[in-house]
């Protein structure tokens, strides 16, 4: 359905974006430090997100256990569960980062409100894909430019502990 190189490039993106970060051991810009909750509850919207991507375009990867086939299937499907499945971590997402300088914010939460318009609203797919890489980006550079872990999970060196 969709060719491995586009699957690669988003992973790549993603993880060019943490090792950078990795690197640096500090925000690019004006940081956010996350707490625990925040930190739980947007990391598992994003897995949440993943989840809903392998769903529609690589369903061999999702584990045969329990209710998940049917769940996936009910995902591609796209209807009442599928917006379901994919809104709320979408905010999820957006309420975990809330606290972001608001142009990131309002950059994120656009780029994940085209996602879900180009997948439930007949959009072509090379459109659709476009969204999702355009979202890709955004989070990972949004992350990696404004945001830091939970109080005693940094390892960032020397006195940079304000929040905003």
């Amino acid at each position: 359905m969709v060719d491995w190189w586009f699957w690669a490039l988003l992973i790549g993106i993603a993880i060019t974006g943490l090792a950078v970060r990795l690197r640096l051991r500090h925000p690019l810009a004006a940081w956010v430090r996350l707490d625990a909750g925040e930190a739980m509850v947007g990391s598992l919207g994003v897995i949440a997100l993943v989840a809903h991507c392998l769903s529609m375009f690589l369903p061999s990867l999702v584990p045969a256990v329990g209710p998940l086939p049917s769940a996936a299937q009910a995902i591609r499907e796209l209807g009442p569960i599928s917006q379901v499945a994919y809104w709320i971590p979408a905010a999820m997402v957006i309420v975990a980062l809330r606290r972001l300088p608001w142009p990131a914010l309002a950059l994120l939460t656009a780029s994940l409100l085209g996602v879900g318009v180009t997948m439930f609203w007949s959009f072509p797919l090379p459109v659709h894909l476009a969204a999702i890489a355009a979202s890709v980006a955004i989070l990972a550079g949004v992350v990696t430019m404004t945001v830091s872990p939970p109080e005693g999970a940094s390892r960032s060196a020397g006195g940079d502990s304000s929040t905003r």
